[in-house]
């Protein structure tokens, strides 16, 4: 959210780590990011905390109503406090509001996914159609996994920003051999003189106790 609306982020002067947000385990808030907004006639900005979340919303939460001294009225869900020497008023949404939002937004979901399918077939056409055209290209592309750096001047402008999209996909350079040794990270010792357990898990029959030993 924070790349697509084109924010700067700071160093966060006291990191610290968090463990509910998403379901990738722990992990560091390590920057901040000053965003300016709007809710209606109120207009503001805070500094907010940078973490991966699988929402994307603004959280007005504790710190922004302790700065602000908001006042939460809870039958009416309502928040009051003063900004710019003005008296803001907070109102949630009506139910009418949230089924328009929520159906403008399922609109505008499905339209940007039907442009993204069109644009992939699009895509894909314009590949099946150059690939015999610049077969080494497209050989070199996804076999060895890197870019050239210069396109082909009869190359279509739709494969070249397709390239260009997907351009941190392929590493600059491939890596030739194998990766280099590295020392064991994690050994358990056996005490000296003893052997490696070989039993079954459960009982068997004379006949397969008998093959098992034998083997």
């Amino acid at each position: 959210m924070v790349d697509r609306l084109g924010l700067k982020t700071t160093k966060h002067l006291n990191p610290y780590k968090l463990q509910w947000l998403n379901d990738g385990g722990e992990l560091k808030v390590t920057k901040q990011v000053v965003v300016p907004f709007s809710i209606g006639n109120y207009k503001d900005e805070v500094l907010y905390d940078v973490v991966s979340m699988d929402a994307t919303h603004l959280l007005l939460g504790r710190p922004w109503q302790y700065d602000k001294r908001a006042m939460h009225d809870g039958f009416t869900n309502r928040y009051s406090f003063m900004h710019a020497g003005k008296k803001i008023t907070l109102a949630p949404l009506t139910p009418s509001q949230v089924i328009e939002d929520q159906t403008s937004l399922k609109k505008s979901k499905e339209v940007a996914n039907e442009k993204k399918k069109m644009s992939v077939y699009a895509s894909s056409r314009e590949i099946r159609k150059c690939l015999s055209s610049h077969q080494s290209l497209f050989i070199l592309m996804f076999k060895d996994h890197c870019l050239l750096a210069e396109f082909p001047a009869d190359l279509p402008a739709s494969i070249v920003s397709l390239l260009q999209e997907f351009e941190d996909v392929f590493p600059k350079e491939t890596l030739k051999g194998l990766p280099p040794l590295r020392g064991i990270e994690h050994q358990i010792d056996f005490i000296p003189g003893a052997t490696i357990p070989n039993r079954p898990a459960y009982r068997t029959n004379p006949e397969e106790t008998k093959e098992l030993q034998r083997q």
